[in-house]
């Protein structure tokens, strides 16, 4: 599978279709549905459905992100995606999301103390027809981590957050380690944590940091990022913003509360912006809220 330049992280509750639309339509190479139980996919139709609802089939390069634990759920939900959903180019298994859920269901950073879980997860993936990657994070130490990305060698790609479960998203991404994970893998390592613009990611590439790079955090602020653009400005903001709401009309997902969640990160930058904040909060419809922004 050919790697792409640079992708739009998967967020929970925050890249959703309209989103992932938006930073497509600004530069993004590809992007990816978030954290799909592949065991509430294998036991439950509901999820199979809601999963329809997430999905865009005009977005040019889309994975889909999935969490579990148990190596024939991946499987058989691959399948289910393959059968229902055609135009998905690749699978992900998250091996990083530092969340309660994930690590009670044993899925997400769980994986990182469990590196043989993970080669027969995606050895199973592999009786698919996908392309394969493992998003994983730092584990405690660089051995640990090194042993996790040596059981997924027999994916396509890694993509390696440079933080460990514990930080979450506090502290600095260590680079330093994810070069090191590079220089030790064969296969492809796209890196991912801390990239605030597109020239700062083709550096890192460049420098043989990785050979690919993904956009989180600084997307959700900046949707722009991706054509090497900044939406810095107020006026940039609101433009930028009526675009992310006309989009999640088309596709019939336009809600007062994701709507919100877009306006409290994409503004969230300014100046003196905790008041208009306060107001954004207490809105109490989408068409309110809109003209809100619209007159701010």
């Amino acid at each position: 599978m050919k790697l792409r330049p640079h992708y739009l992280a998967p967020l929970h509750e925050y890249t959703n279709f309209p989103f992932r639309m938006l930073a497509q339509k600004h530069g993004a190479k590809a992007t990816i549905v978030p954290l799909v139980s592949v065991t509430a996919l294998t036991r439950s139709h509901q999820r199979l459905e809601k999963l329809k609802k997430e999905m865009g089939k005009e977005e040019k390069f889309l994975g889909v992100q999935l969490i579990g634990k148990e190596p024939l759920e991946f499987l058989h939900s691959a399948k289910a995606i393959g059968e229902n959903f055609p135009y998905v180019k690749w699978l992900d298994v998250n091996a990083g999301c530092p969340s309660r859920n994930a690590f009670g269901t044993g899925g997400g950073a769980a994986l990182l103390d469990k590196p043989e879980t993970v080669r027969k997860i995606v050895s199973a993936l592999r009786r698919s027809n996908y392309p394969i990657s493992v998003k994983m994070r730092l584990a405690p130490t660089m051995e640990k981590t090194i042993a996790i990305a040596e059981a997924a060698q027999e994916a396509d790609f890694l993509v390696v957050h440079g933080r460990t479960a514990k930080q979450y998203y506090s502290g600095a991404a260590d680079w330093g380690a994810i070069k090191t994970v590079k220089e030790s893998s064969e296969i492809p390592v796209i890196g991912n944590g801390d990239v605030k613009s597109l020239a700062q990611g083709k550096k890192l590439v460049k420098e043989g940091f990785c050979d690919s790079f993904m956009v989180g955090r600084a997307a959700i602020s900046n949707p722009l990022i991706f054509e090497g653009k900044e939406a810095g400005a107020k006026e940039k903001k609101k433009e930028v913003f009526a675009e992310y709401v006309s989009l999640a009309g088309k596709y019939g997902t336009a809600e007062l509360f994701d709507c919100r969640l877009k306006a409290f990160e994409l503004f969230r930058s300014l100046p003196n912006i905790a008041q208009f904040r306060g107001a954004i909060a207490k809105a109490k419809t989408l068409e309110e809220l809109t003209a809100m922004i619209a007159g701010f």
